[in-house]
C-alpha cells in the first residue's frame, strides 16, 4: 500500500504493539493493547511524532491499530484506517482507500499509483519484499526478501530461528569502493576521529588507563 501511494522514504512505521502477538487471541492482543501503562506510553510515542514532524497522512492497519489512534490527538492531520492484509474483504477496502486519498492532499515521494485496484485473489497470500529502509540497522537484507525465513519455537515461544536462504549463501561479497579502499590503504581507522574519547588513551599504548586509575 505504501507503495501505491508514492511513499518509499518519508514515512515511519509505529507497531501498536512492540512485541509478537500472533499467537494470542484477539481479545488478548485488544486487552494488552488497552494496558493504561501501554496506552500511556504509546500515546507519548505518537504525540512526539506528530509534534516534531511535518506529518501530513496516518494510515491505520487492523482493528487494534485503528482503536490506539482513537486515543490520540490528531488535530488536522488525515486518518485512514484500513483492514489488515489478513482481514475479509481487505482487498476492497484498501482500493477503497486509494479512492479516498485521490481527495487528499500529502507530498508522495514519487508518483502515486492511486488508481490501482486490488483484487482478492491476487491480494490473498501475496508476498512482497520488506522495504530495505524498514530493516533495522546492521540487518542483513535477506531478512527482508519473501519467504518462510523465520519460525518460532512452539515448545518455548522466546525462541526464534532464521533460515538464511541458499542464494544468499551463494553470493559473493562485493568489492570495495574507491573510497573503502582509500579508507584501508590511509589507515583512517586510526585516525583521531575512530579514536575513543578517554581520557589518558593513546592508540600507540597498550595500556589500558582505567586499569592505572584503580591503582592509583
Amino acid at each position: 500500500f505504501l507503495t501505491r501511494i508514492g511513499a518509499i522514504h518519508n514515512y515511519a512505521i509505529i507497531r501498536t504493539l512492540p512485541v509478537d502477538t500472533l499467537d494470542l487471541s484477539f481479545d488478548k492482543v485488544k486487552e494488552i493493547s488497552n494496558n493504561s501503562q501501554v496506552v500511556r506510553v504509546r500515546n507519548r510515542i505518537l504525540e512526539r511524532i506528530l509534534e516534531e514532524n511535518d506529518v501530513q497522512l496516518i494510515l491505520t492497519f487492523g482493528p487494534h491499530a485503528k482503536e490506539a489512534m482513537r486515543k490520540v490527538d490528531t488535530k488536522d492531520v488525515t486518518v485512514l484506517n484500513l483492514k489488515s492484509a489478513t482481514e475479509k474483504g481487505a482487498a476492497e477496502n484498501w482500493n477503497e482507500g486509494l479512492k479516498r486519498l485521490q481527495k487528499v492532499r500529502y507530498t508522495p515521494d514519487y508518483d502515486p499509483q492511486l488508481s490501482f485496484r486490488y483484487s482478492e485473489k491476487s491480494f490473498k497470500n501475496t508476498r512482497l519484499e520488506i522495504n530495505r529502509y524498514d530493516l533495522p540497522i546492521n540487518t542483513p537484507r535477506w531478512f527482508g526478501t519473501s519467504g518462510s525465513l523465520g519460525s518460532r519455537g512452539l515448545n518455548n515461544p522466546e525462541h526464534y530461528k532464521f533460515t538464511m536462504p541458499q542464494w544468499a549463501d551463494r553470493l559473493r561479497a562485493p568489492k570495495l569502493s574507491k573510497r573503502e579502499r582509500d579508507a584501508l590503504e590511509g589507515k583512517e581507522w586510526g585516525l583521531e576521529s575512530f579514536t575513543p574519547k578517554t581520557p589518558g588513551f593513546s592508540p600507540e599504548s597498550d595500556e589500558d588507563p582505567a586499569a592505572e586509575n584503580e591503582e592509583e
